[in-house]
């Protein structure tokens, strides 16, 4: 009996603390797990007039990482953002004489957005030192002499070059750039000079990319961005304490989340070229409620997230709309993060597409809305690519029944056209052109992009009903049986949004072969 009851208290103290653990809310800004001095006390740096936090050996709070300090707003700052007259107090050690005070509620607050370079994370007091990168080259950590140091623009060469780095930052005004290749890899530039540019060439030079407040993210279909505050700011009782703390940092909408946690969250209309000519046009992320009184929000949050979302919140509109959105992880910059997020992985639709129009492998048109197929005498539509000019050309090629001797028999036809794509009304298009200015086998002047890869492209040649769109699927010859390939994105969009059923236009066209003699 002593034995079994001697057990389950240690599997009770177990599971006590896995909960409390799971139930710790994500450290951001500087922040990381602390653990309780013996006085009781979260063991970090404070600035000046600020009390150290009560905590208890069970319970897990968030602390901040070393050479950081919490100020009164509850935030982890360099040494130089406390009070830079009086010298900041160090850590509670278990050997401290000074008083403790009162516990001060941290992380509550989060810093208004202004035109500044966000700060780069402090390193964790037991970051790695150094070692292999998976790929034999040996990454050996630097530590950055100055405080503040600022990110400049994504790698910049780093974690190998770091003169590509320094060379950087010097454009942006900094003396000093160096790789951090124990967190992000990333540059971080340092030793502001007098000479610095202002704030506002600075964003010039960061090609717009203005610094975020964290956690942030975005509406997936319009890219405005969503902020989450760390407190319910009356959620979900009212929402007016929420839309009056959302405008104290700057955005002019609130909601509140659908989820238990309840937290009030900000969001604002993006500026234009915030996102422009970086990303895919998501219109699979609209849900236009219908034939209802009003949005529902839980029905509006439970079909985010079964679409991968973060959640959704229904807009204050006269017609209300669902709308979803995505919350980005911790570090990097904007642009960086987006790529990272979505796939596929490129700079946006516009490369994408280029670059499997460029491609140097044979493209064929797959799959079809049923709506659009015409049964026309061309089989098989394929293209080749043109490397004798400049720009995009290609031989876009059919097999059609011709009369030879009294007998039908199946003969190849192609004909030079040239591609052009653009970003046009906020949706990426592809225009069509040959020599004579006349198309062939059914081909139109223009084609809105939906998705795109390397591998393939999903292309909307009409629609029916109330917008929904008739597609065609553009793959590369030689993948179009693999799976698990680069073409998920198309085959996913080409299912979740455009009208079905669709016809096999090339596997079901058996006719294709100048070989096949017809009676």
């Amino acid at each position: 009996m002593d034995s079994a009851m001697a057990s389950a208290l240690y599997s009770a103290l177990i599971i006590a603390i896995s909960l409390e653990w799971i139930s710790v809310e994500c450290c951001y800004n500087n922040q990381r797990v602390g653990f309780c001095s013996r006085a009781r006390k979260i063991f970090e740096g404070v600035c000046p007039g600020v009390s150290y936090r009560d905590c208890n050996y069970f319970t897990l709070r968030c602390g901040c990482v070393k050479n950081t300090f919490r100020n009164k707003q509850g935030e982890c700052v360099a040494k130089a953002d406390c009070d830079p007259q009086v010298d900041v107090t160090r850590p509670c050690s278990e050997d401290s004489e000074k008083p403790l005070q009162t516990n001060v509620n941290a992380g509550t607050a989060i810093t208004p957005e202004k035109p500044v370079v966000s700060q780069a994370p402090s390193l964790p007091e037991e970051a790695p030192r150094g070692g292999e990168d998976g790929q034999g080259i040996t990454k050996t950590p630097i530590n950055i002499p100055y405080p503040n140091p600022v990110s400049s623009l994504g790698k910049s060469g780093c974690p190998y070059d770091s003169a590509q780095c320094a060379h950087e930052c010097k454009k942006l005004g900094y003396p000093d750039g160096m790789c951090d290749a124990i967190m992000s890899e990333n540059c971080y530039c340092s030793g502001r000079s007098s000479s610095s540019p202002s704030s506002a060439q600075i964003l010039s030079l960061l090609d717009g990319e203005e610094p975020k407040n964290w956690p942030y993210g975005f509406v997936l279909e319009t890219e405005d961005r969503v902020l989450q505050l760390r407190e319910h700011f009356g959620c979900p009782t009212t929402l007016t304490k929420c839309l009056e703390e959302c405008r104290q940092h700057g955005y002019f909408h609130a909601f509140c989340q659908v989820q238990p946690d309840h937290k009030c969250f900000c969001w604002k209309l993006a500026s234009k070229n915030n996102w422009q000519e970086r990303v895919p046009t998501r219109q699979e992320a609209k849900i236009q409620v219908s034939g209802q009184v009003g949005c529902e929000s839980d029905t509006c949050d439970s079909t985010c997230r079964s679409n991968d979302a973060s959640g959704g919140f229904c807009t204050q509109d006269t017609e209300p709309v669902c709308r979803c959105y995505k919350m980005l992880p911790y570090g990097g910059t904007s642009s960086t993060l987006f790529r990272k997020f979505t796939k596929p992985k490129y700079l946006n639709l516009v490369e994408a597409t280029k670059q499997f129009l460029q491609s140097q492998e044979t493209i064929v048109l797959s799959q079809i809305s049923v709506g659009a197929w015409l049964q026309s005498e061309c089989y098989c539509l394929e293209s080749t690519l043109d490397t004798s000019e400049e720009g995009i050309s290609r031989y876009v090629g059919c097999h059609m029944k011709v009369l030879d001797a009294n007998h039908i028999q199946m003969a190849k036809a192609s004909i030079k056209t040239k591609f052009e794509v653009a970003f046009v009304n906020d949706a990426t298009e592809i225009q069509l052109n040959t020599d004579s200015g006349q198309l062939h086998f059914g081909l139109k002047s223009n084609y809105k992009v939906l998705s795109a890869t390397h591998t393939c492209m999903l292309v909307q040649v009409g629609e029916v009903g109330k917008g929904i769109p008739l597609c065609a699927l553009w793959t590369v010859k030689s993948s179009r049986y693999a799976t698990n390939n680069d073409a998920t994105p198309c085959l996913t969009t080409l299912k979740t949004t455009c009208m079905n059923p669709f016809f096999d236009a090339y596997n079901d066209g058996s006719q294709c072969g100048e070989q096949l003699q017809l009676a």
